[in-house]
């Protein structure tokens, strides 16, 4: 579920093959999701009724969903705490959660995994520990209730990106996962776990209307413009979104430093994985590569799973659902 659309994923296991089922995604409107909360529950639950109806990729048959959380709405931390036992580590983490996150305890959902003893301590263990507003996650429940779906979990985007886009043969390295959207941009660190989370407010959405402003051209021939590759314009506007790409990769770059200097001190970042609807501007991941100077590439989530006889997803739109395939995965690990 993103700030203007929800994109719907499903998968089933044949064999050793990952099949794809149907895909598709449905549009909404501006005020129907408002600072994450769905406030539009019974119009949007219309909308997606009637896709899923007649999905125009596959079939959905599924009674059962995961969804995830941005993480612009979510708070989520490394907790060191020491080794005791589950009911006190859980009164610590209530403790915790009542210093750190700026809302009451009784406004939020909080979840939390141990992860196990810490680098630098070993008498003491590594937690991750999530917060998330009540009022966001009843929207998220009260629109599956009425799509007549049931909820096996929820999760921050981030998870799901993680696991769509991380090989298996590549868990032991350490990744930079970065999830541009059209309203945020968010990004994590990943080494065998999620060690570090950040959000950063620019996203698509800013740099289109930032090339229409310097371009003095109306949005929808300003998104047209930002996805082409050789064009006179095309290079006019990339300068003009240079500056919200800056602070971008500077927020990314200090959480590099903060990994290195408080989670992991040995390990080194060896790439950065782009996801999301704007990972597929032209040249972004050159861009980063140059200002970070660790090697960057699209993500693809659907390298690993057999999509025939259904139409293949676009290349340009193939990261767009990389945060739905994911939480499809974990269903079937679950199976």
């Amino acid at each position: 579920i993103g700030t203007k659309s929800i994109k719907f994923v499903q998968l089933k296991k044949k064999g050793k093959l990952t099949k794809l089922v149907g895909y598709g995604q449905v549009e909404l409107p501006d005020n129907y999701i408002i600072e994450g909360i769905i406030s539009e529950t019974e119009k949007t639950a219309k909308l997606c009724k009637d896709f899923l109806a007649e999905v125009p990729w596959g079939k959905i048959t599924a009674t059962r969903v995961n969804v995830s959380l941005s993480e612009s709405k979510v708070f989520t931390r490394i907790l060191t705490l020491p080794h005791t036992d589950e009911k006190s580590r859980n009164d610590a983490v209530i403790w915790e959660a009542n210093q750190i996150v700026p809302m009451s305890v009784s406004d939020l959902y909080i979840d939390w995994q141990l992860i196990g003893p810490n680098n630098e301590d070993p008498k003491t263990d590594d937690i991750i520990f999530a917060a998330a507003p009540k009022s966001i996650v009843n929207s998220y429940i009260q629109l599956i209730d009425l799509l007549g779906f049931e909820v096996m979990g929820i999760e921050i985007n981030l998870g799901a990106v993680a696991r769509a886009v991380v090989p298996n043969k590549n868990k032991n390295e350490t990744v930079l996962i970065v999830d541009l959207g059209r309203k945020s941009t968010s990004a994590a660190i990943f080494d065998k776990y999620i060690r570090v989370t950040g959000s950063i407010l620019t996203g698509g959405d800013n740099l289109t209307q930032k090339i229409a402003q310097v371009l003095k051209i109306d949005q929808n021939e300003a998104e047209n413009l930002k996805l082409k590759k050789d064009d006179k314009n095309a290079i006019k506007a990339r300068e003009a979104i240079d500056t919200e790409l800056t602070e971008i990769t500077k927020e990314l770059d200090r959480m590099i430093t903060y990994y290195y200097e408080k989670i992991n001190k040995e390990n080194t970042v060896s790439k950065i994985l782009l996801c999301g609807g704007t990972a597929s501007l032209p040249r972004l991941a050159d861009y980063f590569t140059e200002k970070l100077n660790i090697p960057t590439e699209v993500g693809n989530p659907w390298s690993n799973i057999s999509v025939y006889p259904i139409k293949p997803v676009p290349k340009d739109e193939a990261p767009l659902y990389t945060n739905a395939i994911g939480l499809a995965l974990v269903g079937l690990e679950d199976e």
